[in-house]
């Protein structure tokens, strides 16, 4: 305690002398250490507080009260110096505290409750960088000029993008863990959609491939189809390095914000800061985090994570907001893509789930998931489409009314792929009509396949070639 107001002091560091046993107060300035026969002294230590030893006795449990005072420094000329301190994480009180999270991780995980059932809405974003006047007044996508107003300039500071793609799933996911079963039931899917031309199935596969679900309690975080070690890994404090930065009030809850950081800038590992609660939890409240420019993601050129937890119900925290952004171009400098995934949480409980709720698969829709109104996006929504997401659909459902971009789009995919579409079947592949060789002379052939105009249900491809 504050030994002039007597109130509990948090995150006070005690520590066995001249050993590494160290742990932290709770929100209400207690503490238990557990130490060997041999020692007979343990230090306090505090921010603004005169450090504090306490004797101890030859009683197997000893229990009292350390008053503490605050110490006043009168400042002197200090010379700083270029060399670096040696970073260790013996003694280190941000090490303690990140391993006093690893060993709490199995009360403040997602599977730490028996029952869990949520909402979750989900929306994938995805946004090229506005190509210049000279393409976007050209000859061939002149007609299309309302599409390259609908400017974003608001997610990416000095950046001018056009939103392209927009995807929205609402469902409701069960879980239970002994024995571990879930299920996921959409209950809405909602996505940009561009016609028979663009394999829109594809890219909603892509990119649900590339965006998956990131757990900060696991060890092994797959992102972009790569695995990081997470900052708060069993064995993170030998692939980190952690620094205590500032402690803050939220809520009534006193949170430590730590930086981490990799020991090796060229491993899969993250940066960033995380926001651990000392209510006696030491559970994540926040994470933000990225990756080194030194790490290696291919065409991946940078991401960012942010997720926020709440707590309850009981004292558990769970994840209720989750935030990547990545930017996705072959080079560092070059106009790209910028992709955005934002994950909504909310209706939580853990009262138990009857055994017929996991029946079936793992995953399941509703029959009108694909035709739910606007009434139903409107209220389920947590945050309403801004203007420019609004606007990526109205734009995407004005193309595919335009006689003029369905012919922009058959003659991309002839010079793209070689087949130009004749209603039911596409002709082609054009390339190999004419061809030659000593031995046989000039060939001809003639050939074609079905398209999905033809059976919508039922999709059968064919070839026919004559040759002489």
């Amino acid at each position: 305690m504050d030994s002039l107001t007597h109130i509990p002091l948090p995150g006070v560091t005690i520590c066995t002398k001249n050993t590494s046993r160290c742990v932290l107060t709770d929100n209400n300035g207690k503490f238990t250490i557990v130490v060997k026969e041999s020692v007979k002294k343990i230090t306090f230590s505090a921010a603004g507080y005169h450090t504090t030893f306490l004797s101890l006795a030859d009683s197997l449990e000893q229990r009292t009260v350390m008053l503490m005072s605050k110490s006043y420094t009168t400042l002197e000329e200090v010379t700083v110096n270029g060399r670096k301190k040696k970073y260790r994480n013996r003694n280190n009180p941000a090490v303690e505290l990140i391993r006093l999270v690893i060993a709490n991780k199995p009360k403040n995980g997602p599977r730490a409750y028996p029952y869990a059932s949520y909402q979750q809405y989900e929306k994938i974003r995805m946004s090229v960088i506005r190509p210049p006047g000279i393409i976007t007044r050209s000859w061939p996508i002149k007609k299309f000029q309302f599409f390259f107003k609908n400017i974003d300039s608001t997610t990416i500071p000095g950046k001018t993008l056009n939103p392209v793609y927009l995807e929205e799933t609402l469902s409701r996911h069960y879980y239970q863990r002994q024995p571990e079963k879930k299920k996921q039931t959409i209950l809405g899917r909602k996505s940009v959609d561009y016609g028979e031309f663009v394999d829109m199935k594809g890219i909603h596969q892509a990119l649900n491939r590339m965006y998956e679900d990131i757990n900060i309690y696991d060890n092994r975080i797959s992102a972009f189809t790569m695995e990081f070690l997470s900052p708060i890994a069993d064995l993170a404090p030998a692939f980190y390095m952690y620094f205590i930065e500032d402690t803050i009030m939220e809520n009534n809850v006193r949170l430590v914000k730590l930086h981490f950081t990799p020991r090796n800038p060229e491993d899969l590992l993250f940066q960033g800061s995380l926001f651990i609660t000392l209510d006696g939890n030491y559970a994540v409240r926040k994470v933000e985090m990225g990756v080194s420019k030194h790490t290696n993601i291919n065409w991946v050129r940078n991401f960012k994570v942010t997720q926020e937890f709440e707590k309850g119900p009981g004292p558990r925290y769970h994840l209720a907001t989750s935030e990547v952004v990545a930017f996705f171009s072959p080079f560092d400098k070059s106009y790209g893509i910028h992709g955005k995934r934002t994950v909504f949480i909310s209706q939580l409980t853990d009262t138990a789930i009857a055994a017929f709720v996991f029946k079936g698969a793992e995953v399941d829709s509703l029959p009108e998931v694909s035709d739910q109104p606007s009434s139903f996006w409107n209220s389920d929504r947590p945050e309403p489409l801004s203007l420019t997401e609004a606007k990526t659909y109205s734009n995407a459902d004005s193309l595919l009314r335009m006689d003029s971009y369905r012919n922009f789009m058959d003659w991309l995919t002839f010079l793209a792929i070689g087949y130009k579409s004749a209603g039911k079947f596409d002709i082609g592949p054009f390339g190999s009509f004419y061809s030659f060789n000593p031995v046989e002379g000039q060939r001809l052939r003639f050939g074609g396949r079905t398209n999905a105009k033809l059976n919508k249900s039922f999709y059968m491809e064919s070839f026919l070639a004559y040759g002489f």
